[in-house]
């Protein structure tokens, strides 16, 4: 069996969880992405930047801004 493999942090404290989550439901809340598929999308891509490395707050916000597609 293969075990996941991942870049850097592993570990999630909770005060990184609060921060995580307030990063989700605030970024939904501004986009007015309702609970579905684009909210699964959004809660990977916030994982994948902070396992990636970047862990302040400003800068997940900036990256998941930067994601969104141009109407």
């Amino acid at each position: 069996m293969m075990e996941a493999v991942f870049p850097s942090r592993t570990y999630l404290s909770s005060d990184d969880l609060d921060m995580l989550t307030r990063i989700f439901a605030d970024h939904c809340q501004a986009f007015r992405i309702p609970a579905g598929p684009e909210q699964d999308d959004v809660a990977r891509l916030i994982m994948v930047l902070f396992i990636s490395g970047t862990d302040d707050a400003d800068d997940i916000r900036a990256a998941l801004t930067a994601s969104r597609p141009v109407h």
